[in-house]
């Protein structure tokens, strides 16, 4: 539920950062390129964080599960 809530407020920056891009000369380009790599950051950095990282309560439910067992 986390994540995809992070998801949403990727998705509206980059429809502002578009809205932003497609109206003439409000941002330079300079400015453009910073602010899509940011979001790009943002974007693997949530898919490293939720996805590819152990969380803390899969450890617990493996602890449970093995003094269930015993």
């Amino acid at each position: 539920m986390v994540k995809n809530s992070f998801y949403g407020v990727i998705l509206f920056q980059l429809c502002i950062l578009a809205i932003g891009s497609f109206q003439g000369g409000l941002m330079s380009w300079r400015a453009q390129i910073y602010l899509y790599s940011f979001v790009i950051i943002q974007f693997i950095m949530i898919i490293t964080i939720f996805e590819f990282m152990r969380s803390p309560w899969q450890g617990v439910e493996i602890e449970l599960e093995k003094a269930l067992e015993l």
